[in-house]
């Protein structure tokens, strides 16, 4: 006798049906995965664009007026747009190099009127040191100064060496350029002279080294 017998239907399933499944399950893991990383990356940039920072250039220690801002003495922070002004520096050359205009606490943001451009030498002039016996705590380099002899200018022979003469004072030099101050009184001067280099005409200088040994000269402020 003949004996028929039907495959069973789990045999006649292709054989690598589970492992497709399987691979199509993976797939649909790593799409999901996929789709949730780029929204979480588009959710940060869509935040990054509210939070954005700007560069603002910070004292990292005392910046003492009339001392120059060295690289070292600055730092660069980041704070948010809302909160910075169109007058604060954003890089360290920009503050590098520049003199102090008043003095910097450690943490404030250099501001562009806080220094100023390191003076250069004029075309024509020279650079002498003058010793003032006029306080130097208000005098910062880059200032333009009076130069006056505090005793006139000697005799009335001697007064043709300037054609502006006040009272018992002459001025010596009209824009005398600080180019350098001291911050130790003279020795060689009872009185504590200090020394300050100047850039000056040529005809100025000559009348400040004619008078500074005869007489006190003071600086005033213009």
């Amino acid at each position: 006798m003949v004996t028929f017998s039907m495959p069973s239907m789990r045999r006649l399933l292709p054989s690598g049906s589970l492992k497709q499944r399987r691979m199509l399950h993976m797939l649909r893991r790593i799409a999901a995965a996929a789709c949730a990383g780029l929204a979480v990356l588009f959710a940060l940039g869509t935040v990054t664009a509210y939070i954005a920072t700007v560069p603002v250039v910070v004292a990292i220690r005392h910046i003492s007026r009339g001392s120059t801002v060295n690289p070292t003495d600055v730092a660069v922070r980041h704070f948010p747009p809302s909160v910075v002004s169109d007058s604060m520096i954003g890089a360290v050359d920009d503050a590098a190099g520049r003199i102090a205009s008043i003095d910097i606490t450690n943490g404030d943001p250099i501001l562009t009127h806080m220094t100023r451009a390191a003076p250069m030498v004029p075309a024509g002039s020279t650079v002498m040191d003058v010793q003032l016996t006029s306080s130097i705590d208000e005098l910062v380099v880059g200032d333009t100064v009076q130069l006056v002899s505090a005793f006139g200018c000697g005799t009335d022979a001697d007064r043709t060496i300037t054609n502006e003469i006040k009272g018992d004072s002459c001025i010596l030099a009209d824009d005398a350029l600080v180019m350098g101050i001291s911050t130790t009184a003279d020795s060689s001067y009872a009185d504590g002279r200090q020394l300050v280099s100047f850039a000056m005409a040529p005809d100025a200088a000559a009348r400040v080294m004619q008078l500074q040994e005869a007489g006190a000269i003071v600086a005033v402020m213009q």
